[in-house]
């Protein structure tokens, strides 16, 4: 589970879903802990297959801190600019939402920064984006437009700025690291090398979500070493002759 660092101090933001067939969801809080009884860390469904129609975003408390938020429906496209605890998206016209875009302005003179990011059908989670001020809508968007594609969950954290660039960092490592070792050496072609890529994939994708689950700047720095180690792993666990080890 993921929580803010100084969680006591940070923003408190609390979002929640509209979803089909089952309406207004529950609100989650940003970097929420999952304890017992404890709502999910993102807003929304997952392996259901349910749309997402609408969601609502309300920051609470935050003296000089603006937040909105766009939601792009289908058939309507991106539907309107919506402020603070508003309803973006649509209900009652049975029309999925495919993607979302924050702004939000001010949070970053207090330290902080917002990320959030998407679970598309077909595709589950996609990478997380940093909320910045644009009113763009070509880019820096969760989810996919132009693919018909529903979305099914939200998930936003706020996380310490120091924080979020030694996560940033430490995948753009982990990425480097594993396009010179195991995947780029793979022989396509045959089921058991697309086993072995998709054995070392899966240690990449959990690689990349404990780094962004790190809650300091010493915590990222060793899941950096652990994920690397265990690309390493992966790829001995399937140790074909035509498979390049990666070192450390």
């Amino acid at each position: 589970p993921r929580v803010p660092v100084n969680a006591a101090e940070a923003p408190k933001l609390t979002y929640e879903a509209h979803v089909s067939n089952e309406g207004w969801l529950a609100p989650v809080v940003a970097g929420n802990m999952l304890e017992e009884g404890a709502p999910t860390l993102f807003a929304g469904t997952t392996g259901k297959a349910l749309q997402a129609e609408a969601f609502k975003i309300n920051l609470e408390g935050v003296e000089g801190v603006t937040i909105k938020y766009n939601v792009h429906s289908s058939e309507k496209g991106w539907t309107g600019w919506k402020n603070n605890g508003e309803v973006a998206g649509t209900t009652g016209e049975v029309l999925q939402a495919e993607a979302i875009k924050i702004s939000v302005a001010g949070l970053k003179e207090q330290g902080y920064e917002l990320r959030y990011r998407a679970h598309v059908a077909d595709k589950g989670w996609l990478a997380w984006v940093t909320a910045d001020e644009s009113e763009n809508l070509e880019a820096n968007f969760a989810g996919t437009t132009g693919e018909a594609r529903r979305m099914e969950a939200l998930e936003i954290a706020i996380v310490k700025t120091e924080v979020a660039k030694a996560q940033d960092a430490a995948v753009a490592e982990l990425t480097s690291f594993v396009e010179n070792s195991a995947l780029k050496n793979t022989v396509p072609g045959s089921d058991i090398d697309y086993a072995a890529a998709e054995y070392i994939n899966n240690a990449i994708a959990a690689g990349y979500s404990n780094i962004y689950a790190a809650e300091t700047v010493d915590a990222v720095a060793e899941t950096l070493k652990v994920a690397k180690n265990d690309v390493v792993n992966a790829t001995k666990a399937v140790s074909y002759t035509h498979l390049t080890l990666p070192t450390t």
